[in-house]
């Protein structure tokens, strides 16, 4: 037996058992294994304040197989058929008063798989929180979005392994990582997203949300299928992304659109002339390797040679007994006669130190690795 798969929008023409489509915010995207929801006890005269939750720790367990999502948070909004909009959940604008997300949210350790079901979608959905930290997850096998961010703020999505992560259940996506509609001040770092179908997605793609920051820094992206990063940005949302390598087997490395610079990234490719987008793109300071690889228009300072990795065939994946293996990222590391070393420019606030924990100096080396002298402490 399963259960369903409620996705917001699409057709209800699409729908069929165990998928519908067209049901709305509040009624879509609420079942799975872990669940922390909240509702109302009449939606067409909802009470003055929400239920707002607060210090969640969901840790150390193993979710399979689950219908829709494996980890899933949900505030209320009122969006459902008769009942009145309370906005809880669903912010407008980057201060908006109403919006009253769930707060100090911790997600570490777990192990999510849906391998064995087509009606499983998401690994994880945060959605609606301020403080959260997902961590030292391994997501394997998924379907839509690994893990994904939706209007939350001051988030951190660090040291997780997703791979292998498809479309189920009636989904359009298929990342490792997504932070999505009204995100702001959330950060993914540290992360090793490989052979899903795209490693990181940037989407905040609602047209009628102006805002949204998020910053993706010294992440291994490898081996994904379609893409390694995809921008959907709507005007007035901001994505920085810098220090992270990606190795690239597919036509399009990067493509989408919106506010981004790129910045001191490796950008490594097996497929000749695999697309690099330039729209609303500014490129600085990155390096381009590998089979005919494309320097992208507007690219202010390209540096370009092989990168010397260490072992970048071998990947590497983890299991339920041993989580996530981010020590497989490390066969991304640069030999210190690599172009990228100390070839980098400073960036201010940077995190401090790289995938691998060694420090970041005031001349960096290009990619989510320092190299190999650099790298003496951390995974290792």
């Amino acid at each position: 037996m399963t259960g369903v798969d409620n996705w917001i929008g699409g057709s209800s023409s699409s729908n069929r058992p165990g998928i519908n489509f067209q049901m709305g915010w509040d009624r879509a995207k609420n079942t799975g294994g872990i669940v922390f929801n909240t509702t109302v006890p009449n939606i067409a005269a909802p009470p003055s304040r929400p239920t707002i939750l607060n210090d969640i720790l969901i840790e150390n367990s193993s979710v399979k197989n689950t219908s829709w999502g494996g980890i899933v948070l949900k505030q209320y909004s009122g969006d459902a058929p008769g009942a009145k909009a309370t906005g809880w959940g669903l912010r407008t604008t980057a201060a908006d008063p109403r919006y009253m997300p769930f707060t100090n949210v911790t997600i570490q350790g777990n192990y999510i798989t849906q391998a064995g079901t087509a009606y499983g979608t998401n690994g994880m959905l945060i959605d609606a929180v301020r403080n959260g930290l997902v961590q030292n997850n391994l997501v394997d096998r998924v379907g839509t979005s690994g893990i994904e961010f939706d209007y939350s703020d001051q988030v951190v999505a660090q040291h997780n392994e997703v791979t292998g992560t498809t479309r189920k259940g009636g989904g359009g996506d298929l990342n490792g990582l997504d932070f999505d509609m009204g995100v702001t001040n959330a950060v993914g770092q540290y992360n090793y997203l490989h052979n899903n179908g795209m490693g990181y997605l940037a989407c905040a793609c609602n047209r009628s949300l102006a805002f949204g920051t998020a910053t993706f820094r010294y992440n291994v992206v490898a081996n994904n299928s379609i893409n390694q990063i995809h921008l959907d940005s709507t005007t007035g949302a901001t994505n920085y992304i810098y220090n992270n390598t990606l190795y690239n087997t597919a036509s399009l490395l990067v493509d989408g659109y919106g506010t981004t610079t790129m910045t001191n990234s490796i950008f490594y490719t097996t497929h000749a002339h695999a697309t690099m987008t330039s729209t609303g793109v500014t490129y600085r300071n990155n390096l381009y390797g590998g089979t005919s690889p494309s320097i992208p228009a507007g690219e202010s300072h390209a540096i370009t040679g092989n990168p010397q990795f260490a072992d970048a065939t071998a990947g590497g994946t983890g299991t339920q007994a041993t989580g996530p293996d981010l020590k497989a990222g490390l066969n991304w590391l640069i030999a210190a006669g690599s172009p990228a070393v100390r070839a980098g420019i400073g960036i201010a606030n940077n995190g401090g130190i790289d995938y691998n924990g060694a420090p970041i100096p005031t001349v960096p080396d290009i990619g989510a690795l320092q190299h190999r002298s650099a790298s003496t402490r951390g995974l290792r």
